[in-house]
């Protein structure tokens, strides 16, 4: 390969890296951001009319009326969390998706973002396992042991070890390794960099 052909090839890899992470990581977080900024001078509108009465005007050069407005924010996230968890409160979140929060530009790319965040916490009882393909080894978890031979399996995608495939596997198709699921998600998060030491030691024999 040509020197010219060689820095083009480069060049095309790291465009795409860079796409890739604008598209990815900083247009969520920028979104994420302008959300975040306009409710809390949200906020600090609604504290105005008790501003006169505060004791004093600023805090560690911080406005009392801007600490006040995120303690607000925080608090009713904290309140709104623990309603969501409630029947009824799941029951309320449904019906106000349904008929308004389904047209606020990117509410729904904001929920799968908050839904990610907390899955990790959630499947601390996901089973990490390799799953047999043909001629190769895949990653994926196991949801559930549905019989002595058949189980639930989540097949990850890499960058996003949130999103991925539903799969009915053969058990004699999985093979366990010591990996916690924590491990696992940022060796996906990292395209598989890391995935020699994590699998030290493991068998890879493919079943016949």
């Amino acid at each position: 390969m040509s020197d010219e052909a060689h820095d083009g090839s480069t060049l095309s890899r790291l465009t795409k890296t860079t796409l890739k992470g604008a598209v990815l990581f900083l247009l969520p977080m920028v979104l994420l951001a302008i959300v975040a900024t306009h409710a809390i001078e949200l906020a600090k509108h609604l504290m105005q009319p008790i501003k006169p009465y505060l004791p004093y005007p600023s805090m560690l050069g911080v406005s009392m009326s801007l600490l006040l407005a995120i303690t607000a924010l925080v608090v009713v996230a904290f309140a709104a969390g623990v309603l969501a968890g409630t029947a009824r409160g799941k029951r309320l979140l449904k019906k106000a998706e349904e008929s308004i929060l389904a047209r606020v530009p990117h509410y729904h790319m904001f929920k799968n973002m908050a839904e990610d965040l907390t899955r990790i916490g959630e499947d601390k009882g996901l089973e990490v396992v390799l799953v047999a393909g043909d001629g190769m080894w895949q990653f994926g978890y196991v949801v559930e042991r549905i019989s002595e031979e058949w189980s639930v399996v989540f097949l990850p995608e890499a960058p996003n070890p949130a999103s991925g495939q539903i799969a009915l596997v053969q058990n004699s198709r999985l093979r366990g390794i010591d990996l916690s699921i924590t491990e696992g998600m940022a060796m996906i998060r990292r395209h598989g960099n890391g995935a020699t030491d994590l699998l030290a030691g493991a068998d890879l024999k493919l079943p016949n």
